[in-house]
């Protein structure tokens, strides 16, 4: 098996945790993968897998190798990519990693661009962690709000407007506030991933701004959970519009003080510096930029 075969091997076992899943990406006996894993670490003399009846892990040193290995590939396909007579095609893998709540905005895009070309494949990561994107080897990362300044290179895609919203049902039990200071009656669903979960700042089409205090016996770090409990009913809720578009259009939610907004958050794609840009990317940032203007025209 030649070493090129031999690193792919590893970086998919790496990545899999699995040297059955491996082979079946690669279209190979699970033989010759393992196979592939003894010739590799025979050559440089360092055990770089564990495997047990259980489960499949990666040394430290399998670690340490694992980033460098990754980043000669990615510079090895895109070299090739480079001179490829169809070099603009959009081909090979495309690493992407996002928030778990961006993933019902993330799936049609990637399905549309999987769809369109037939060499291209995208591995996309939820998580609500921030990945390293070079030693993890992602290509590309979707983040919300203000940016933590990097190296990376960026792209603005779009804004997430967010509403004010609670159900009919809550909405005839309780009312609805008139005006912003009306909420600190209200019972909210609390955003606790916010920095200051019980502080709501709002703005109308005026210009005018105002931070009230809110509160409710229902807390949750996660949107799609706020989503959950305003549909049943547990209160007034802040959410991206985007998420409850549907919800609204079908009347489960409503709209509350209509004329005041949350601050909108800006939606930044972040990824490596590399000359050429591969074409890959470049197809999923346009993508992207034409899927957040959608969801971001107003309803």
């Amino acid at each position: 098996m030649d070493q090129l075969r031999i690193l792919r091997s590893f970086v998919q076992v790496a990545e899999l945790a699995s040297f059955t899943a491996a082979a079946r990406t690669l279209g190979v006996t699970q033989s010759q993968v393992s196979r592939a894993i003894r010739q590799l670490e025979h050559g440089i003399g360092s055990q770089l897998v564990l495997r047990t009846t259980r489960r499949v892990s990666i040394t430290p040193e399998g670690q340490r190798y694992l980033r460098e290995v990754r980043a000669a590939l990615r510079m090895l396909d895109e070299a090739g990519d480079a001179l490829r007579e169809d070099g603009h095609a959009v081909r090979g893998m495309l690493r992407v990693t996002a928030p778990i709540e961006f993933g019902e905005y993330l799936a049609p895009v990637i399905a549309e661009l999987v769809a369109a070309h037939v060499a291209l494949a995208i591995d996309a990561v939820l998580t609500d962690r921030i990945v390293d994107l070079i030693d993890e080897g992602f290509d590309v990362a979707i983040r919300t709000g203000p940016l933590v300044p990097s190296a990376l290179r960026t792209r603005r895609l779009g804004t997430a407007e967010a509403v004010l919203c609670a159900s009919p049902a809550y909405a005839k039990r309780r009312g609805v506030p008139r005006r912003p200071g009306d909420l600190a009656a209200h019972d909210c669903v609390v955003f606790t991933a916010k920095r200051t979960p019980e502080w709501l700042a709002l703005s109308d089409r005026r210009g005018r701004t105002t931070r009230v205090r809110i509160a409710g016996r229902l807390r949750a770090n996660e949107l799609r959970a706020i989503r959950r409990a305003a549909l049943a009913g547990a209160g007034i809720a802040a959410l991206p519009l985007a998420m409850i578009r549907r919800a609204l259009a079908d009347r489960e939610l409503m709209r509350v003080l209509p004329d005041w907004s949350p601050p909108a958050a800006a939606i930044h794609a972040v990824f490596p510096a590399r000359s050429p840009q591969p074409p890959r990317l470049t197809a999923f940032l346009d993508a992207m930029a034409r899927s957040m203007r959608d969801v971001a025209r107003p309803t």
